[in-house]
C-alpha cells in the first residue's frame, strides 16, 4: 500500500497511469478495510466469550447470576445468539 502511495505522487486521474494506480490503491484499501472488519469481529467475539466465562465463574463461586454480573460491569457479552 505504501509503495502504491509513493507511485501516485504527481499523478492525476486524468492520465492512464494515474487512473490505473488510483484504482489499484482503491482495491488494496478496500481489501485492507475488509480484513480489519473481520479481525474486529473475531476479536470482539473472543472478548465476549472470555467475559461470559468470567461471569459464569463468578456465579459458580457463589456470586450473582452471570447476566447480572455482566450488567454490573457494563458488558454486553450476552445476546440472543450467546445465552
Amino acid at each position: 500500500l505504501n509503495q502504491l502511495l509513493l507511485q501516485t505522487r504527481g499523478l492525476s486521474s486524468t492520465n492512464l497511469a494515474g487512473t490505473a494506480l488510483i484504482e489499484q490503491l482503491r482495491k488494496e484499501a478496500f481489501a485492507l478495510s475488509a480484513w480489519a472488519c473481520r479481525e474486529i469481529d473475531r476479536i470482539t467475539a473472543e472478548r465476549d466469550e472470555a467475559r461470559r466465562e468470567v461471569c459464569r465463574h463468578v456465579f459458580l463461586n457463589g456470586g450473582v447470576p452471570p447476566r447480572q454480573y455482566a450488567q454490573a460491569k457494563n458488558w454486553d457479552c450476552f445476546s440472543p445468539e450467546n445465552p
